[in-house]
């Protein structure tokens, strides 16, 4: 399987914390690409140092999830899985992303992993009762975490990113 994609909002105040759940739930993998959602007005030295091989800055003055879709849509390009942060912004962008790319999506999700040759998610359910169990027979799979997974620490050697893309969106 290629590289998930992942997208992380910056115009939430938390976006650390989200890197940090994201990691977690990597256990602590590098990633590969990442793209990261964000005012125009945000530090650009903070942005080279995100935890990623490959950063892509999609920028706009206010969140704007109807401008920020199409070029979120041409940036994910044909990645199989696209990976969300917790919160309002991932599950929203998450289903009309799938939507948009005729794909799959789940939002507030626990795991995703690979058996016997086939891919799965686990979230819960039930009033968080019950964890379910679902089998992903499509792609892309556009996926947003649950909030308040496991932390995970973000490697000193993910913060040197090998290729740092900014493109600033303007919201019409």
């Amino acid at each position: 399987m290629r590289e998930p994609v992942i997208v992380i909002n910056g115009f939430c105040e938390r976006y650390q914390r989200r890197l940090e759940e994201m990691s977690g739930f990597f256990a602590g993998k590098a990633f590969e690409n990442l793209i990261f959602l964000c005012r125009s007005d945000f530090s650009e030295d903070a942005l080279k140092k995100l935890p990623a091989r490959k950063v892509t800055v999609i920028s706009c003055e206010v969140y704007d999830p109807q401008a920020l879709l199409p070029v979120l849509e041409e940036k994910s390009g044909d990645a199989e899985l696209i990976i969300f942060d917790s919160g309002y912004a991932g599950e929203e962008l998450a289903v009309r992303l799938a939507y948009r790319k005729k794909g799959v999506s789940a939002t507030k999700v626990k795991s995703y992993y690979e058996k016997d040759g086939r891919k799965y998610i686990e979230k819960s359910v039930y009033s968080n009762h019950m964890t379910g169990t679902f089998s992903v027979n499509k792609t892309p799979c556009c996926l947003s975490l649950a909030p308040g997974g496991v932390l995970g620490e973000i490697l000193e050697s993910q913060t040197e990113p090998k290729g740092f893309e900014f493109r600033v969106f303007k919201n019409p």
